[in-house]
């Protein structure tokens, strides 16, 4: 069993070696954003792994849908990306939707 950690969240759950990523997200009732069924063709579901040695190497889909600075930067996607190691720890980026409404809400705030 492998022990997965979910960032901002701080959500840990313990899965089996292999399981992808996203599905650990959803058993551990954590939103990573994907709309394709884990096909690798939305490219919603980019997380930061830590350390990328605890999950399988690059799928061939990541290794074409991902640039090199996402890659030395830790970004995998989790349909793709399968635990491997005993710790894993994932950082799950702040929407950008949210990133602009959070900036609305401050600029508005400011004014009044």
């Amino acid at each position: 069993m492998a022990e997965v950690t979910f960032l901002p969240r701080n959500k840990m759950i313990k899965v089996k070696a292999g399981t992808s990523l996203l599905e650990t997200s959803k058993r551990a009732r954590v939103v990573i954003p994907a709309r394709c069924g884990g096909n690798a063709s939305c490219l919603m579901c980019k997380v930061i792994v830590e350390d990328p040695t605890t999950i399988l190497p690059l799928t061939q889909n990541e290794k074409e849908k991902l640039s090199e600075d996402q890659v030395s930067g830790n970004i995998r996607l989790a349909c793709q990306a399968k635990v491997f190691n005993k710790k894993v720890v994932v950082k799950i980026p702040e929407s950008p939707l949210n990133k602009v409404i959070q900036a609305q809400l401050q600029n508005k705030n400011k004014m009044i």
